[in-house]
């Protein structure tokens, strides 16, 4: 699936992904590269999982960052 990252707390580790209308939870252990944060805006493929009978985003890999992250790597 794809979508892409609406909001990211790092200090809380949690955020939510935009997905066909919907915005799915995710956790930072969802993250599939945890070395490269992820921002909002972010271009993101995910699988989707299950939390207290609730779709969650698992398995979350950056596809096309934001571009601010783009401009900020060197």
């Amino acid at each position: 699936m794809k979508g892409m990252i609406l909001f990211y707390n790092r200090a809380h580790g949690w955020g939510f992904i935009a997905h066909e209308g919907e915005d799915l939870y995710f956790h930072v252990s969802g993250l599939a590269n945890r070395k490269r944060a992820v921002e909002a805006n972010d271009h993101v493929e995910f699988d989707l999982g299950e939390r207290n009978g609730r779709p969650i985003a698992i398995n979350i890999r950056v596809i096309f960052p934001a571009p601010a992250a783009i401009g900020g790597q060197q």
